[in-house]
């Protein structure tokens, strides 16, 4: 069974659990690393994040939080430059 399409992961709830979305966050995170991470409208989708989240934290990675997105808005917040935009306006300036 391929669980990792070209959207995400996709699967039957039974496969797709928060103890996958965890463990695939831990493989995924590292230091220094930003991931973004958003979620359909499922009634699974806030957990799934949350363990995705907890579990790329805990690697060391920094997580943006876009919520419930169609996909190609997450593919757009994936893209980083509006995040590091963003960032740099939200700094005092020197």
């Amino acid at each position: 069974m391929t669980l990792f399409g070209t959207a995400g992961i996709r699967g039957p709830v039974e496969d797709v659990s928060p103890s996958l979305a965890l463990a695939v966050g831990q493989a995924a995170g590292e230091p220094g690393k930003t991931f973004v991470v958003g979620r359909d409208g499922r009634e699974t989708g806030p957990a799934l994040a949350a363990a995705m989240e907890a579990g790329l934290e805990s690697a060391g990675a920094d997580v943006r939080r876009v919520g419930q997105v169609p996909t190609p808005a997450l593919a757009f917040a994936s893209r980083g430059q509006h995040w590091r935009d963003a960032h740099r306006q939200s700094q005092p300036a020197r």
